[in-house]
């Protein structure tokens, strides 16, 4: 079986931290490789300047944090698994969380990410990017609930439009369903005329 590559992002949230927990398990059942990918926030400079060097700092300070915080995520995974522990690699980038994600997912075979499970006002006209890289990805995202806790996986449900994007996603899963013996539903939920 060849090594899978499972992209986790993290804010360092609750809900983020419980995804990595997931992706740590998950990684031992599809001899996968976790990448755990920061985004720190772009500061927004007007045109004509040059970056104010207050901005390095706080940038700075970020990644340092950043750098501190996946030490702490390493050493957790350690404990928990000892020497079943799979790869664990961490990177840091600037920009937007969704598009640095997206940026990401050709090169990977799963998102695994959290969701904090109640949507904010905000989520719910915006969208969170959990909902944005789901919508967007070109490889199968698993969204993880902040309460939730892996085992295993028995049946996955795929909600699909039938499109040539969300069907080349399909491969992917029915290879991961096979992977986990599991079963694998297709969902289609179509718009019908509501003068019925």
């Amino acid at each position: 079986m060849t090594m899978k590559t499972i992209l986790c992002p993290t804010d360092f949230s609750k809900a983020a931290h419980n995804a990595f927990l997931y992706a740590l398990q998950w990684a031992q059942y599809v001899n996968g490789r976790i990448v755990m990918l920061h985004v720190v926030p772009q500061e927004p400079v007007p045109a004509g300047y040059e970056t104010p060097p207050r901005v390095d700092l706080v940038k700075s300070d970020r990644v340092k944090e950043a750098r501190k915080r996946f030490e702490a995520y390493k050493a957790e995974a350690q404990e928990r698994l000892g020497d079943e522990m799979p790869m664990v690699s961490f990177e840091i980038e600037e920009g937007k969380a969704g598009e640095e994600i997206l940026h990401r997912a050709s090169e990977v075979d799963y998102i695994v990410m959290g969701s904090r499970g109640i949507m904010s006002e905000e989520e719910k006209v915006f969208g969170s990017t959990a909902i944005y890289v789901t919508q967007t990805a070109a490889c199968p995202v698993l969204v993880v609930p902040l309460n939730a806790a892996f085992d295993g996986i028995g049946h996955i449900m795929y909600a699909t439009t039938f499109d040539e994007p969300s069907m080349a996603v399909l491969e992917p899963l029915i290879e991961l369903a096979g992977e986990f013996d599991a079963y694998l539903s297709c969902v289609h939920i179509a718009e019908t005329d509501k003068n019925w």
